[in-house]
């Protein structure tokens, strides 16, 4: 699995891999949270990331989750101070910035196996709504 996240500022790191313990969160049972005190059984959690671009203020992430963890991206980006951009849920005070108008997160490829044994990928283009945002940063200017 590949996504694309558009974040609040940018993490140090230009690569390295997040693993932080989900659990639910104590204030909002809508949320999950990567905090030490969470409520319920903590369940490990790992996503490798590189950054892909940045303009200062943002950057545009791959994430590569190798667990399956409800809002896990969600979750570790904010909990790396870094969430995404327009998410009303973990960020729920910040602007939606670049002109994104919606939660600037976006499944760039999928994986799953088939009955016969073998493994099947979509890819997914860049959605129009999400093509501005791409071209704010140099050399992504495409997308891809």
């Amino acid at each position: 699995q590949v996504y694309h996240a558009f974040t609040y500022g940018v993490p140090k790191e230009r690569e390295g891999r997040i693993e932080f313990a989900i659990g639910r969160s104590r204030k909002d049972f809508r949320l999950r949270s990567a905090q030490p005190r969470a409520r319920g059984t903590m369940r490990e959690a790992i996503t490798d990331y590189t950054v892909l671009g940045d303009i200062g203020t943002h950057a545009l992430i791959e994430l590569r989750p190798k667990t399956g963890r409800t809002h896990q991206i969600r979750v570790h980006l904010k909990a790396i101070h870094h969430p995404i951009v327009c998410d009303p849920l973990y960020a729920p005070k910040k602007p939606c910035d670049l002109g994104i108008p919606r939660l600037a997160l976006h499944a760039q490829s999928l994986s799953f196996p088939l009955p016969d044994g073998s493994r099947h990928t979509v890819v997914a283009g860049i959605p129009e709504d999400l093509r501005a945002a791409y071209s704010k940063f140099p050399g992504l200017e495409s997308g891809e």
